[in-house]
Order: structure tokens, then C-alpha cells, then sequence
């Protein structure tokens, strides 16, 4: 059956096995701070999520973050934990067995609600939605549901760049097959896909009723990647890009 891990938390937790630990969670505790679970193979333990990196460069603000946390595992099998801070800008705690880090990712300013983390070349991409009125790129006024990304690379975090998506709801992505693969609710709430980072999305359902919220991570199939999501009013729907399947379940 179910039993208490004695930790008490608030939003959702994210999960992760086989990466420095078997298996491991990020989570929000009761007073917003950010938190690492994790089984050694024996028994669980819990520690905070360091506030302020080593060389005191970056501090997250009060100690507290204002989203749940995301966990996204690497080609090294560590981890990367992003949450948004009070300032709502991401911090990304990196978890190795060498220890934890914590960097703040330029440019992710003003985003809403949970990212999408997937790796794209071996580097963490973030994937989510802007709540600025102005492109900060252009100056012009937009909808604030516009999705951003921001890709590390070897000097950083040097990829910033806003994308063709936009949604009313949050974001949900993976690597699937090796490939990044994320997928929102686009406006017309239908699904939406953008592989690898680009900045295009394609619409991969064209369906009569809608689909709503935010979609399930994404998951390796025979032909592809499959998620779940819910569908015409609260059904459950399975999405998969072999035939453009979608059934209820």
C-alpha cells in the first residue's frame, strides 16, 4: 500500500529515477522552499535546495520559490531542478554527485506558471510562458501568452528567443527517443508540438472538441512519443503521433 514519507509539501512534486540517486523528487515544502527527496536504495532522506550559489553571485529571493519545481535528467545522468523565484525569473539548482550548484538563467523574466525542461544537444533547454506585454526583444506590445525559450549552452545560458507558440495553459516537454519533444494547448485547444528546441510549433490534432489544460509529459511509444491529456470536457484522452492517434481512455 501507500505510506507517508513524513514530508510535507504544497503543489506537485517532480520526479526522477536513476539519476544521482534512484529515485528523487523536487518538491515545494510548506513555506515555499525549494526541496530534494530522494531514496538511496535503503531509506528516504530530504535537504534543502542551497539559496545562494557558492560564489554569491546569485541569491534567490527570501528563500522561497513561487512555482512548483520541474527536474529534467542529463546526458550524465545529473539533475536539473528549475523553479521560478518571488522576483519570478528561473533558478536551476544543478544536482551531481559532486554536489548542488545554483545559477540564475538569464533572461527568463516575468514567465507564468510551470516550464518545460528538455535537453537539446546535450544542454537544458527551458520552455515557457511569458506574462510581459513587451517582446523584449522588439519592444512591441503582444499577448502575454507568448512561449520563450532559453537554451544553455557552453558560455551559459546564450539562447533566448521567442517562438510561434502561444497558450492559455502551461507547458509540458521531455526527450523522447532522444529528441526534444514539447507540447502545449495552443488558443484553438488543440495540441501542439515543437521538436528539438526550434522555434516553429505544428498543430498535431485537428479534432472537433477541445482539449484543455496542461499536457502529461511526454513518453517513448513504438512509433514516436504518446501523452495524455483531458479532452472534451473532463475525459481523459491518450495522444500519439503514429496516425495522429487520440482515443479516450
Amino acid at each position: 500500500g501507500w505510506k507517508d514519507l513524513g514530508y510535507r509539501i504544497v503543489g506537485t512534486p517532480s520526479v526522477a529515477e536513476n539519476a544521482v540517486h534512484p529515485l528523487q523528487l523536487a518538491a515545494r515544502s510548506t513555506t515555499n522552499t525549494p526541496e530534494l527527496m530522494y531514496n538511496d536504495g535503503s531509506q528516504w532522506h530530504s535537504q534543502p535546495l542551497p539559496t545562494t550559489s557558492g560564489d554569491g553571485s546569485v541569491v534567490l529571493p527570501a528563500g522561497k520559490i513561487a512555482s512548483d519545481p520541474v527536474m529534467q535528467v542529463d546526458d550524465a545522468d545529473e539533475l536539473d531542478v528549475v523553479a521560478q523565484g518571488n522576483d519570478m525569473s528561473f533558478y536551476r539548482w544543478h544536482v551531481a554527485p559532486t554536489g548542488i550548484t545554483l545559477d540564475r538563467p538569464n533572461g527568463g523574466w516575468n514567465g507564468v506558471g510551470i516550464p518545460g525542461l528538455s535537453s537539446v544537444d546535450g544542454w537544458l533547454n527551458i520552455t515557457y510562458r511569458t506574462g510581459v506585454l513587451n517582446d523584449p526583444e522588439t519592444g512591441c506590445v503582444e499577448d502575454p501568452n507568448i512561449v520563450y525559450q532559453l537554451t544553455q549552452d557552453g558560455n551559459g545560458w546564450g539562447g533566448f528567443s521567442r517562438t510561434t507558440g502561444s497558450t492559455h495553459a502551461y507547458l509540458a516537454a521531455n526527450n523522447v527517443g532522444g529528441a526534444s519533444q514539447s507540447f502545449l494547448v495552443g488558443e484553438n485547444a488543440q495540441v501542439w508540438n515543437n521538436a528539438d528546441a526550434t522555434d516553429q510549433w505544428s498543430q498535431v490534432t485537428n479534432k472537433s472538441n477541445p482539449f484543455a489544460g496542461t499536457p502529461g509529459a511526454p513518453i517513448a511509444n513504438a512509433n514516436g512519443y504518446g501523452l495524455y491529456i483531458r479532452y472534451d470536457g473532463n475525459d481523459l484522452a491518450y495522444v500519439a503521433n503514429s496516425r495522429s492517434e487520440e482515443r479516450r481512455v
